[in-house]
């Protein structure tokens, strides 16, 4: 697995200054209606601070959640990508290629810019307290791709200083933050893995994408370990996923979570054997249920509760309280009312029995 302590050192010593050029494509309605290729010393400091913040948004992010790694096999795309990294981006035909690829196999409903960058990063080593100890003497050859949403900006109104009034101005189309990105090659042990990118995405993997960039699938996101997750469950377990058996997976899950810890299919299936879920059920979960699953992209901060017309949120510690009842024929959710009780803030009293 990448040790993303390197790749933030990277991150970290990114200088726009170092670059060349900068690359990239304008893209509407799936159609190249620019292309860009823009020396950086064109740049003023201004400008070369935004694409920094852009090039540096594409490594970044939380492993296995935002940031993805792509282990990729020999094939045409990872000898694509290796040509394009030893080229440093400055063959027009392999970058045309590369947005060809892009537009092809990304499907969103807006129009976007791909951004491109190559770099060479100073390889240093550093002692166990992150002190800068020396050069030795080797570079890191790397290029970044960024893909950034366009948006139009709101009219506004603005001062024109030549008028002394304020007057409505709008400055047209903004390139917003990446939506998808990626590193090539990764950078491993201090060097250089030609056969590992870093993955960048803000929601979903694209796995058309993925497969047309890189020749596999992608990991999936934390988005998609969670719906994943919850969708096979609730599909597999059926009428025994009830609320007292989610309570204890849940608080398992948040258990492993505050402790950094991953949760395993075997610690799952053992909270469902104590609910007396049945062995078959539990096989066939195993089928479609990662060995290995990563806590914190499974819970959210809060644990919550939701019927057609309540919402119940608490602590994820008070998870096992909450429990259900069937009184006359319906059925309740029942929440221990330990201490106070407010409503909208205010302080009021259980109903005595007296009242029923």
């Amino acid at each position: 697995m990448i040790d993303l302590t390197e790749t933030k050192r990277v991150r970290r010593d990114l200088d726009i200054d170092n670059v060349k050029r900068v690359y990239g494509c304008y893209v509407c309605a799936g159609q190249i209606v620019a292309r860009m290729s823009i020396p950086v010393l064109d740049l003023s400091n201004e400008e070369k601070e935004m694409y920094t913040k852009l090039f540096r948004k594409c490594i970044s992010g939380r492993q296995d959640k935002n940031l993805l790694e792509i282990e990729m096999r020999e094939s045409d795309q990872q000898k694509t990508l290796y040509a394009l990294a030893g080229a440093e981006l400055e063959s027009d035909e392999m970058r045309e290629a590369l947005y060809e690829q892009i537009i092809e196999n990304l499907t969103i409903d807006k129009n976007y810019c791909i951004i491109l960058m190559a770099d060479n990063y100073d390889i240093v080593s550093y002692d166990g307290d992150e002190d800068f100890m020396e050069k030795d003497g080797s570079t890191f050859n790397y290029f970044i791709c960024g893909i950034c949403p366009i948006k139009e900006s709101k009219a506004e109104l603005r001062y024109a200083p030549e008028q002394e009034e304020f007057r409505m101005n709008a400055t047209g189309s903004v390139m917003a933050n990446p939506m998808l990105g990626f590193m090539y090659p990764a950078y491993l042990d201090g060097n250089a893995d030609i056969f590992k990118a870093l993955y960048y995405t803000t929601d979903e993997s694209h796995e058309e994408l993925s497969q047309a960039l890189f020749g596999v699938e992608p990991p999936l996101t934390a988005k998609e370990q969670k719906e994943d997750f919850e969708t096979n469950m609730f599909e597999v377990l059926r009428e025994d996923y009830n609320l007292e058996t989610a309570a204890l997976v849940y608080s398992d899950l948040y258990e492993a979570k505050e402790n950094e810890e991953t949760y395993t299919f075997s610690e799952l299936s053992n909270v469902l054997e104590k609910r007396n879920v049945s062995e078959e059920k539990v096989t066939k979960l195993r089928e479609v249920i990662r060995e290995e699953l990563v806590p914190v992209n499974l819970v959210s901060k809060k644990y919550e509760i939701r019927t057609d017309d309540t919402v119940i949120t608490t602590e994820p510690e008070n998870a096992l309280m909450i429990k259900t009842r069937e009184i006359d024929g319906r059925t309740y959710i029942l929440v221990p009312a330990n201490g106070g009780i407010t409503v909208n803030g205010q302080d009021v009293f259980p109903e005595s029995e007296d009242n029923n």
